[in-house]
């Protein structure tokens, strides 16, 4: 039996592979077996980014019924336990920023000292906004629009994933058919290395056909690790947009390749339902609603007020002979001993705050105009990839027709090639042209397919319309 060291090596290399894929294999935490519309689901479920969208909306929606909430009055109760001095002069005093306690009391008429006394205050009030004069409905349309967008951001956010997922899926098929093909090229390879072999140990023909033979081997075997490589790293990018990083995947659907989408005219028109449109014009809509509310940050607010309290302290109602009050330290002046209540009506307007919101005014306007240029870009775009995308399929469409010839017409080279070449009709060379024509003609076969299909989702990309190509896949 003809050994050689080329042929020593391609074993060894060879099983050196098959070993450490094996190992690979089995550590492996957790095989996933996915189809496209189970990676869909998956990736709708599990992806971080659109919880993140979902978690958005969620908080407009909250942020919808707070504005609505502001409709009813505000209540409020307060009790508080004092020990203090009793020093008054008079006079007015200014509280700002908390910084300074109210202050209310006659003037002690034998001088100051710094005898404390406890005092006590509960009070309960009611306040509501009951003319606004539109501000609040302009919270409440504001916080609607708000909503809106969220969840148009979310909506858009979704569609774009879904494009990756599906892209990603089509990559990682066809990397996977790709590696099954060159597999099959090794086997064809082997074979040659059976019939060289063969006919170098009965003579029929030269030692060199056996060596070249094996090379042709090993390269095919080279190639089909890199194929393995190369699958892998699209499963790696599927199983990390579907949620589930570091899984292995176990991909099925091959029926991709058993079938192709219908040929029809797609319509490019109303562009203007593109998610990514839709989320611009949403956004537009919310920055006009901003707009209207900050206008009406000019206008006055009327309150309707109403209160009920009650005082208590540690000083006496009535001054002793001396004239001065009598002041007690003990617990006594936390009781309540003085009620009132009070109703009425309060207006609040601040005129001066016209320069402000003129200046705001303006800044909201220019961003406006920076959402409507923002728009017009992204319609110009989304209208010349309908129509490039129409092109892109049409082409590819018209290729994948052509490919099965090709494929059809290498396929019998290689068998008649083959058989002159065990026949002696044929030597080695030609014999290897033959079959590297053979493994382009499927090479260029299994990619037309493949582009046929993620033509269709650029298309569906570039409509907006993802059932454009959800309705086209094999059940």
């Amino acid at each position: 039996m003809l050994r050689s060291p080329g042929f020593a090596f391609f074993l060894t290399l060879f099983f050196f592979y098959i070993l450490s894929y094996r190992s690979f294999a089995q550590q492996s935490e957790e095989i996933v077996s996915v189809n496209l519309l189970q990676a869909l689901e998956k990736a709708r479920a599990n992806y971080p980014t659109l919880k993140k969208r979902i978690a958005e909306k969620l908080a407009a929606g909250e942020d919808l019924r707070a504005a609505m909430a502001a409709y009813y009055p505000k209540a409020g109760i307060q009790a508080q336990a004092l020990f203090s001095t009793s020093n008054q002069v008079r006079g007015a005093n200014l509280g700002y920023d908390g910084l300074l306690l109210g202050l209310s009391g006659s003037v002690k008429p034998n001088g100051f000292d710094w005898q404390p006394a406890w005092t006590s205050l509960a009070s309960t009030v009611v306040d509501w906004q009951a003319f606004t004069f539109g501000k609040k409905d302009a919270d409440r349309t504001l916080a609607a629009s708000r909503e809106q967008t969220a969840a148009q951001v979310y909506e858009q956010e979704l569609f774009e994933h879904q494009i990756k997922v599906a892209d990603a899926y089509l990559l990682a098929l066809n990397a996977l058919k790709y590696t099954r093909l060159q597999e099959r090229n090794l086997r064809r390879t082997e074979d040659i290395v059976t019939v060289t072999r063969a006919n170098a140990s009965s003579g029929l023909k030269a030692g060199i056909d056996s060596s070249i033979a094996i090379a042709e081997s090993t390269r095919a075997l080279l190639q089909w690790m890199e194929s393995q490589a190369q699958a892998k790293k699209y499963e790696v990018l599927l199983s990390e947009l579907i949620g589930e990083a570091g899984k292995e995947l176990e991909i099925d659907t091959m029926s991709f390749f058993s079938r192709l989408p219908a040929s029809f005219s797609f319509a490019s028109s109303e562009p203007e339902k593109h998610p990514r449109l839709r989320t611009l014009l949403s956004r537009q809509k919310e920055a006009e609603n901003e707009m209207k509310r900050t206008r009406l940050g000019i206008m006055p607010e009327l309150h309707m007020i109403g209160s009920f309290w009650g005082r208590g302290s540690g000083i006496d109602q009535k001054p002793g002979p001396d004239g001065d009050f009598t002041i007690s330290s003990s617990f006594s002046g936390l009781g309540l001993r003085a009620f009132n209540y009070a109703l009425g009506a309060t207006l609040v307007w601040h005129p001066t705050r016209t320069f402000e919101i003129r200046r705001r005014l303006a800044a909201q306007q220019f961003r406006y105009n920076a959402l409507t240029e923002e728009y017009n870009t992204a319609m110009m775009r989304t209208t010349a990839e309908l129509k490039s995308s129409d092109i892109q399929f049409n082409l590819s469409y018209q290729s994948v027709q052509k490919t099965p010839v090709m494929l059809d017409a290498a396929r019998n080279a290689y068998a008649q090639s083959m058989a002159r070449y065990e026949s002696g009709m044929e030597n080695i060379m030609l014999l290897t042209q033959v079959t590297d024509l053979y493994i382009r003609a499927e090479t260029e076969y299994l990619i037309s397919v493949n582009n046929v299909w993620r033509s269709l989702l650029i298309k569906a990309a570039a409509k907006g319309d993802f059932d454009v190509f959800l309705e086209q896949i094999p059940n």
